[in-house]
């Protein structure tokens, strides 16, 4: 396992494995569904405050926003450099925040499902 997250109210858990999001019943544990798109380990994921959207990055070098309720993605932002290694909400749930690469390294921030990237840090 390679990465975990609960949902705000703890009713989900969502776990990364080898490239696949397993979402879970958090009170019995119980597989709901399994979140399919990365093509390899998914570094981080996090719930927004609200817990409607799930983020997920990956070292295929993408990061996804989820339905955690549903199958399919919501949407997808490729082309991060050394995989994506921290993805976060801000508080207000209007932003999500990533992380990524080791040698050269980037930061991004999406306002609601639209991305705005800011440039690359040495």
């Amino acid at each position: 396992m390679q990465s975990l997250a609960f949902n705000p109210n703890d009713s989900l858990l969502a776990s990364a494995h080898q490239g696949v999001i397993r979402m879970f019943s958090s009170p019995d544990g119980k597989l709901l569904r399994a979140l399919r798109g990365h093509t390899d380990q998914i570094g981080s994921l996090a719930f927004s405050p609200d817990g409607v959207v799930l983020a997920s990055g990956s070292m295929d070098g993408t990061i996804r926003l989820w339905d955690p309720t549903r199958t399919k993605g919501l949407n997808a932002f490729p082309g991060h450099a050394g995989g994506v290694t921290t993805v976060a909400f801000s508080p207000d749930g209007q932003r999500c925040e990533a992380y990524w690469g080791l040698k050269n390294w980037g930061f991004a921030i999406w306002g609601g499902m639209k991305k705005s990237q800011i440039p690359d840090r040495h």
